[in-house]
């Protein structure tokens, strides 16, 4: 299959951001809302996927109790790389057609390689964080815990400073990749640009943006939370609904000039 044939990455500021004010995002859930329920059930089939994910990891840390924290978080660092191929859903439909299965498993075997790297990237950011979450917890963990209910009581007892030092540490670690992966992913899926490119613009827009991307930070934290108080059942439609509502908000929050980037066309990513 012909290879794309691409004019070079451009830099991040080539990128005009648009600011936006905090009621946005209301409009890009409703959008991702009217996507997920056009598309149906491959947009579900990402859902119940995380679910089964997070239903296996919650088994696991029956078992290595001390993992349990840093797996929780970790598995919120790499859910924009689970959501590549709601991204191409939203993209196809924006387009005027439906896609089904074939554009999810499209836009995986057709990733460019600095998605790939932006994608292992954030798989190694969320597997360093359990490692050191592990550790952390290790060290301030006194007393032996043999199951997951023993270790959350002896944490949530206790008076020692330690778990408020990882909640602040755990905190500015998934500040950094929400601000590095924001709209990174659909950028990289959609432009000719490096990965450094991609990042800068992520941040860029979250910086020109604070107040706007503290309130979808909230509702990706408060869709996460409700998804783990149903035993993972609500993924299966409340993680769908924010990856279809990460593409709008890229789109409304990137205002990029076409003359001056060039754009991969439905054609061009079928053929890559």
């Amino acid at each position: 299959m012909p290879a794309i044939e691409c004019e070079g990455p451009l830099p991040a500021n080539a990128f005009r951001i648009r600011q936006l004010p905090p009621g946005r995002v209301l409009a890009w859930l409703a959008s991702g809302w009217r996507d997920m329920r056009a598309i149906g059930w491959p947009s579900y089939l990402h859902g119940l996927f995380v679910c089964l994910v997070g239903i296996a990891l919650a088994l696991l840390s029956l078992e290595a109790s001390l993992l349990v924290l840093g797996l929780a978080s970790a598995f919120v660092l790499v859910g924009p790389f689970l959501a590549t191929g709601l991204y191409a859903l939203s993209r196809r439909r924006e387009r005027g057609s439906v896609g089904g299965l074939d554009i999810v498993v499209l836009a995986w075997r057709c990733a460019g390689r600095r998605l790939l790297a932006f994608n292992l990237l954030l798989l190694g950011a969320a597997l360093a964080w359990v490692a050191i979450s592990a550790l952390l917890l290790g060290l301030f963990v006194n007393v032996e815990t043999t199951s997951l209910p023993a270790l959350l009581r002896y944490v949530l007892t206790q008076d020692s400073v330690h778990f408020l030092q990882w909640t602040v540490l755990g905190s500015l670690v998934a500040a950094t990749v929400f601000a590095c992966s924001v709209i990174t992913i659909p950028l990289l899926m959609e432009r000719d640009v490096s990965t450094r490119s991609a990042i800068l613009t992520s941040v860029r827009t979250v910086s020109e943006n604070p107040l706007t991307m503290v309130v979808w930070a909230i509702c990706i934290a408060a869709a996460t939370a409700a998804s783990l108080a149903t035993g993972m059942l609500g993924f299966i439609l409340l993680y769908p609904l924010i990856g279809h509502a990460s593409w709008h908000a890229y789109r409304d929050l990137a205002e990029i000039d076409d003359q001056e980037l060039p754009q991969i066309t439905d054609d061009q990513f079928e053929n890559h």
